[in-house]
């Protein structure tokens, strides 16, 4: 079953915007369940960058996702 996490790093790994139209589309769920996992990832403190809330250069939204990754996969 899709999770919350699944939607986080789909978004990380892709980059861009994404609306929960494009999520649901994506993952082939609702709308309204991709509207949820975008609520979650919005609010909950564990989705969040040392830089939340500030503008990130290229070069330091693309080093958060790296480190994100290479902890996900252990390297």
């Amino acid at each position: 079953m899709l999770s919350v996490n699944d939607a986080a790093e789909f978004m990380l790994e892709n980059g861009g915007y994404f609306t929960a139209k494009k999520l649901a589309k994506h993952f082939d769920v609702s709308t309204r369940r991709a509207s949820s996992w975008l609520g979650v990832i919005k609010s909950d403190v564990k989705y969040h960058t040392a830089n939340w809330g500030s503008r990130l250069s290229c070069l330091e939204l693309a080093l958060v996702q790296f480190v994100f990754l290479s902890c996900r996969r252990g390297l």
